[in-house]
């Protein structure tokens, strides 16, 4: 899985935080309508949530459940069932089911990644939740959905609690009920987010540990992981059907909309998330192909121009001395 990926969540994932969701007295059906989802459609669905989708969904279902905290009791609800829970929950100790988790979380969230650090100068080791992407894109309670889940699953796999938990965010409410729902002590404000383990915790053994199970399991999640196809930015999926269609002319964004199967508004606002504007892609696009081209000396300055879809060299002109602050003809010397 590229962990350069679109973000985005699993639909079997997103089925799971809205059992977790409903466990703690939420209205999901209430909710999923009010977002232009259902539970039937996300049970047959195969691409990918986009933040667009589930980041107004968790909005929501915060101010209906009326406490910051919904992502911790959210995180600490959620079924057992998932094939990234199979994979950790077989494994051998507990060391070697947090590596799995890092392994394959791909499967289930694009949007973050889970990496066993080394251990510090006190012996311990970090169990880090990293962002993918720009933290900002993150609301807090889905991270602490992560946090949760976490610690609820190493209790259950290997009885085993967390000697600290830590959040980069400061608290969304008491921080009693963090310690709580954890079971162990909370810092807030930290320069990482993760659990914290000692070496005796990580040797714990699995209650489930199953050699032929585990090995199964792992067996098909690497098929898994082989079929799916290395998931590119919407920058980059942009990026490619721009310079694709850049010898028809000026690119429109309808048009780009369109091949990527998505709406105009839609395809602007994930844009946006990520930091950049349609424009933006096409001057980078334009930007890089033409210094590209310019290397070429067979092609002249208006063959280059018409090659990145401008309608006369003049306005080539005036967009490369904007992006360099000279003109083709000196850059090419």
């Amino acid at each position: 899985m590229d962990d350069g990926g679109e973000p985005g969540t699993a639909p079997g994932a997103v089925l799971g935080m809205l059992a977790g969701m409903r466990a703690v007295g939420v209205d999901v059906d209430g909710l999923c309508a009010a977002n232009g989802l259902s539970l039937a459609s996300l049970a047959t669905r195969v691409e990918y949530l986009q933040a667009s989708e589930f980041v107004p969904l968790w909005r929501m279902a915060t101010e209906r459940f009326g406490r910051g905290t919904l992502g911790l009791h959210v995180g600490a609800a959620v079924p057992f069932g998932s094939l990234v829970d199979y994979l950790a929950g077989t494994s051998a100790t507990l060391r070697a089911g947090l590596g799995q988790v890092g392994r394959y979380i791909g499967l289930a969230s694009r949007q973050v990644r889970w990496v066993l650090g080394p251990r510090d100068d006190a012996g311990l080791s970090l169990f880090e939740q990293r962002p993918l992407h720009t933290p900002e894109a993150i609301p807090p309670q889905l991270r602490e959905f992560g946090m949760a889940l976490a610690a609820s699953r190493v209790r259950e796999w290997f009885d085993q609690r967390p000697l600290e938990a830590r959040f980069s965010h400061a608290p969304l409410g008491p921080t009693d009920e963090y310690r709580q729902v954890l079971d162990c002590p909370v810092r807030f404000e930290q320069p990482a987010t993760g659990l914290l383990f000692d070496d005796v915790a990580l040797a714990s053994p699995g209650r489930r540990h199953d050699p032929h199970l585990f090995r199964l399991l792992e067996s098909h999640a690497e098929r898994l992981l082989a079929e799916t196809p290395p998931a590119a930015t919407l920058r980059q999926r942009v990026r490619r059907v721009v310079i694709e269609r850049l010898r028809e002319g000026e690119p429109d964004i309808g048009s780009v909309a369109q091949a990527l199967v998505t709406s105009e508004r839609s395809l602007q606002r994930r844009l946006q998330a990520e930091g950049v504007s349609f424009r933006d892609v096409v001057d980078d696009a334009r930007h890089e192909l033409a210094r590209l081209y310019l290397g070429d000396k067979t092609l002249s300055v208006t063959d280059v121009a018409c090659l990145l879809g401008y309608s006369e060299a003049a306005a080539f002109t005036r967009a490369f001395k904007r992006w360099t602050g000279q003109t083709p003809s000196l850059v090419r010397g």
